[in-house]
């Protein structure tokens, strides 16, 4: 299991994020999409991007765990777009294909940084891909 933040600091609770996922992709028709968001109750996120054809259809902001949710445009244009998405401390990339083709293969796995305490034993990694895509 990763912790979102340590909560045992002596300072107090430290920000940190986890995002998932990291990546998407979009065939050239868009859609909703959504972004997982964890980190501890008093902490808070925001998400901007600069691409015209991303759209937040949920808040843009938020504290503590959540999910943003976003629309992609249909890409009308005969290359594949890749747009961005900064979110709290991070960044998702979002990954369309040019009008007509396929949706590209697009991975992500979470977390990237595994960080386990001597007395835990086990844990979780997330691998997402595109559909019809392989993986090994």
């Amino acid at each position: 299991m990763s912790a979102a933040c340590d909560e045992d600091s002596p300072i107090g609770p430290s920000c940190a994020y986890v995002i998932s996922p990291t990546r998407v992709a979009f065939a050239s028709t868009g859609g909703p999409g959504t972004i997982q968001i964890t980190t501890l109750p008093s902490c808070i996120w925001t998400a901007t991007t600069t691409d015209s054809w991303l759209a937040f259809t949920s808040a843009s902001s938020g504290q503590g765990t959540g999910t943003l949710t976003f629309a992609v445009s249909a890409n009308p244009a005969a290359a594949e777009r890749t747009g961005v998405v900064a979110l709290a401390d991070q960044t998702v990339v979002i990954v369309q294909a040019a009008a007509g083709s396929q949706v590209p293969c697009v991975y992500s796995v979470v977390p990237v940084e595994f960080v386990q305490h001597w007395h835990q034993t086990g844990g979780d990694i997330a691998l997402t891909t595109t559909a019809g895509c392989a993986w090994t």
